[in-house]
């Protein structure tokens, strides 16, 4: 596959992953690695990838992308696209898939001010409706998930090393930061990373 993969999303039937490079969605056998899905696409430094109610949602430097995908014809055929969000990275889908949450950085990633978005899923229309923002704490959010009870959301920390938690509301909604872990220590490559 491509030579710089970023973003990925793991299927019953495959993990999917979207290139940074080469901008292409892949899917691949768990077991052997064979790529079996790749399709273009038309974003622009992706960095996150999801698939849920028929959709595959791109998040790229500048905007969150859904497409309807054919997977028998590798064809992608924009749905919609959400630009009220800053510099999106990864993104999760709720278990019951009606939400769709993630991390955007205002002003870029790495200087400060990281927020995480929640979503609710219009729909098959693509169309992601802006329920809120939360302030997550730290620098360079770099990962969202949802756990498997679908209460709380976490984000984790590239630059600052924190996992932070925010609830899940009924409405599909977050809450404010209501936990948040430090890790310390280095790496084994010790100039690139300053928290473990």
């Amino acid at each position: 596959p491509g030579p710089q993969p970023n973003g990925l999303h793991a299927a019953d039937d495959g993990l999917w992953y979207i290139d940074q490079v080469d901008l292409k969605v892949y899917k691949l056998d768990y077991q052997t690695g064979e790529i079996l899905f790749e399709a273009q696409t038309d974003t622009e430094h992706s960095s996150g990838i999801t698939f849920g109610n028929g959709s595959l949602w791109v998040a790229s430097t500048f905007e969150l992308k859904s497409a309807e995908l054919d997977p028998a014809t590798g064809s992608m055929s924009l749905l919609h696209r959400t630009t009220d969000v800053e510099h999106p990275f990864l993104m999760t889908l709720s278990p019951d898939r009606r939400f769709l949450y993630t991390n955007h950085s205002p002003g870029g990633f790495g200087k400060g001010g990281d927020q995480v978005a929640s979503y609710e899923l219009v729909g098959r229309t693509g169309e992601l409706k802006l329920l809120n923002r939360q302030s997550v704490v730290g620098t360079a959010a770099c990962y969202t998930e949802i756990d498997s009870s679908a209460r709380s959301v976490l984000v984790a920390h590239y630059d600052s090393g924190q996992i932070v938690s925010l609830p899940v509301l009924k409405d599909g909604a977050l809450g404010e930061v209501v936990s948040v872990m430090t890790h310390e220590g280095r790496s084994v490559n010790a100039d690139r990373q300053e928290c473990a």
